[in-house]
């Protein structure tokens, strides 16, 4: 697996941008870190891997260091929509990339969510027609 260094972080934040729970509380940190990994396709670099600009000299997903998302916490420790954001340093494989999401509370198109709760949030009650 490619993996690139990074320290990076979601950090749980109020209506008013204060911290959900102070840094030192034991049982329940304001804070969650991220591990974001890159396996390439089988037979190595594909053309468009190649060409995706946040891929360092080494072949390696070039990830901002130090990055920290802030969100409001929603339901049930439910975490904020990350592939959207992270999604420019994903390289596409095929048609589109794909994840894998760990401790999943909800199912993103195209990814695996693994948890105990990957189904959580996918009752009709959350979603609306348009």
């Amino acid at each position: 697996m490619r993996l690139s260094r990074s320290h990076s972080c979601t950090l749980k934040v109020t209506a008013e941008g204060t911290m959900v729970s102070p840094l030192d509380l034991a049982h329940h940190k304001p804070y969650e870190c991220l591990l974001l990994g890159y396996l390439p396709s089988k037979g190595g670099l594909s053309s468009e891997e190649e060409n995706v600009p946040s891929l360092d000299s080494r072949g390696r997903v070039d990830l901002p260091d130090k990055y920290v998302l802030m969100s409001i916490p929603g339901d049930h420790s439910r975490k904020p929509p990350l592939k959207s954001i992270l999604s420019k340093y994903i390289p596409r494989q095929g048609h589109g990339e794909k994840g894998l999401e760990l401790f999943a509370r909800e199912l993103n198109a195209g990814w695996t969510s693994w948890g105990n709760e990957p189904l959580r949030f996918q009752n009709l009650s959350y979603f609306c027609e348009r």
